[in-house]
């Protein structure tokens, strides 16, 4: 039996040993941390019945507006020879929270 409890503090000693270590694995980093409005475009009413945004489309332009029907924002995105962003899959068209204050809007 006391063969038994050597293991179990040295269990418990190489637990505590690696809780202690595991705290410098934590990181607190918001460097990255992206906040706004995403607005993702979808082509899937077609007869695929897939998603055929990125291969259909080449230029969108989106307006929003306020709760009393002001256009506070516009933006347009195209894709040309050199870069093309709406056919990555999944694009996403972002809007700055210096853009738009925090409210109610319509697209």
């Amino acid at each position: 039996m006391p063969r038994l409890s050597k293991y179990i503090i040295a269990a418990c000693s190489m637990a505590a040993a690696m809780l202690a270590a595991s705290c410098t694995m934590i990181q607190d980093s918001v460097d990255y941390c992206p906040t706004g409005l995403y607005v993702r475009f979808v082509y899937d009413y077609n007869t695929a019945r897939a998603d055929m945004f990125k291969d259909h489309v080449g230029h969108v332009r989106l307006y929003v507006y306020d709760e009393q029907g002001q256009k506070v924002a516009e933006r347009s995105v195209s894709n040309t020879a050199a870069s093309a962003p709406l056919a990555d899959y999944g694009y996403a068209l972002h809007l700055d929270p210096s853009e738009l204050r925090p409210g109610r809007y319509r697209l």
